[in-house]
């Protein structure tokens, strides 16, 4: 266990005045994939607010679902100090999938959901509080303790880290916790330890309007502490795209191909349970556009950029829809899936069919859709967040039948001009309501906050944060 580095430099602190967090993320580059983007882009963008953030992470920048992607250490900020330490459950796996034909990652996930521990991420949660402990008079000088997650085992360990440290606690959560419909055994411990982590938080943030109706309810005696923040666009980063929708009477645009593109994890599993994302939902919209739509469906072509799926293919093989599919080989860069999204005519996205759970996830997917401005097929739950977030700004079609879903494809890959001029008023809106900065404003505002009148008491030493080499 140890305070590595992805970079061998030594940082000095910045020379204007900066309050420092501590933030608790397993997931932070050079892992990639969905659960590192939200605090990437929040703490590239806080040192532009007066606010630093030094990160505990884990030290192999990957696990057996989230590959790495060392492009993205370039979006750290060079002044914050990275502390990496070893998962044990992870070392295990990593070996075993190195000396055996099984993949260990998915066993593992089985085994701890019918065993009274938070997640398999337990074993990096209780190094981490070893090391606060034993390196507590080090770790002198922050304001606020952030925690995120999931991994829950984050979430469970920050309480004990709070009192060690003496710091305000802002829990940060990207999902539901107890209310996954896939905590089925152990859904008691889950309940427990949540109400446990809220009551001993400073502050609640959560990723979607959805969510924290969910949560007040649940918890009326912390409704007034919980606030919502998006994850957000950012710009310095994913550049703005400007909405370019064609009517159909562009002769050019009849003759060409046109490109679907959907980029972001996905389930692997030909029958998924209603609260998995999969690719199968549109798999059977293809197979009713070519039913309904034949002469457009032989113009359609589909990229997917995800994990590997070879069940899923061999899904749209039998189901006779595999030569309009091109599936990525795994890892894509952050750069390729942008320039794609771009390009494409329309964009995917895929949800859950559990209309409780849909309410309560706002997939960060979205928002880099309404950065490429180009129109979007949402396989959703109309009252979801997203469904509603793409009805508001017209960014597309929202459906939840294979039926519907052919229809409404069809209409967004040849639209008319009164749906094109409506789209462009309304992608541009929606840029501007979730630009990260507007995010930030409400992110900062909580830190401040909890810097100015956190209820945890500071520790009595006066010590700056220990640099490290990273």
């Amino acid at each position: 266990m140890s305070a590595t580095a992805p970079r061998p430099s030594v940082v000095d602190a910045p020379a204007q005045p900066r309050r420092r967090a501590l933030l608790l993320a397993y997931y932070y580059p050079p892992c990639g994939g969905v659960p590192v983007m939200r605090w990437l882009r929040f703490t590239r963008n806080l040192p532009s607010r007066g606010w630093l953030c030094d990160v505990v992470t884990q030290r192999d920048g990957s696990d057996d679902y989230f590959r790495p992607d060392p492009t993205l250490l370039s979006q750290i900020p060079p002044e914050a100090t990275l502390i990496r330490i070893e998962d044990p459950a992870q070392r295990v796996v990593a070996f075993l999938n190195a000396h055996t034909k099984v993949r260990w990652g998915p066993w593992l996930d089985r085994v701890v959901k019918v065993v009274p521990v938070p997640d398999d991420k337990l074993g990096w949660g209780l190094r981490v509080k070893r090391y606060v402990r034993a390196h507590r008079e080090r770790l002198g000088g922050y304001a606020v303790l952030i925690a995120t997650g999931y991994p829950w085992s984050t979430l469970v360990v920050a309480p004990f880290v709070k009192r060690m440290l003496g710091l305000p606690l802002l829990v940060d959560l990207r999902d539901p916790w107890s209310q996954h419909p896939g905590i089925r055994v152990a859904d008691w411990l889950h309940r427990r330890m949540e109400r446990r982590v809220f009551q001993a938080a400073d502050l609640v943030c959560v990723i979607s309007e959805g969510m924290r109706e969910m949560y007040a309810s649940l918890y009326p005696d912390v409704a007034d502490r919980i606030r919502v923040v998006y994850n957000g666009i950012d710009y310095s980063v994913t550049p703005r795209g400007e909405p370019r929708p064609q009517s159909r009477g562009d002769e050019a645009r009849s003759a060409r191909r046109l490109r679907i593109v959907y980029a972001g994890s996905l389930l692997d599993k030909p029958e998924p349970k209603p609260y998995q994302r999969t690719l199968v939902p549109f798999l059977e919209t293809l197979v009713e556009l070519r039913r309904r739509h034949p002469d457009l469906a032989a113009r359609c072509e589909v990229e997917v950029l995800s994990n590997p799926v070879p069940k899923t293919r061999a899904l749209a093989m039998r189901l006779g829809v595999a030569d309009l599919i091109r599936f990525s080989d795994g890892r894509v860069p952050f750069e390729t899936v942008q320039q794609a999204q771009r390009n494409a005519d329309v964009l995917l996205l895929v949800s859950t069919s559990d209309p409780d759970y849909d309410r309560m996830v706002m997939t960060g997917k979205i928002f880099e859709y309404i950065a490429a401005a180009r129109p979007i097929l949402a396989l959703c739950t109309a009252e979801s967040d997203v469904g509603q977030t793409v009805k508001r700004f017209a960014l597309g079609r929202v459906e939840s039948s294979p039926t519907a879903g052919a229809d409404a494809l069809a209409a967004l890959l040849e639209p008319g001009a009164a749906w094109c001029a409506a789209f462009a008023d309304g992608v541009r809106a929606a840029q501007d309501h979730f630009d990260v900065q507007r995010q930030l404003d409400r992110m900062v505002e909580m830190l401040d906050e909890l810097a100015a009148t956190g209820r945890a008491t500071p520790p009595s030493r006066s010590s700056a944060p220990h640099a490290a080499r990273r």
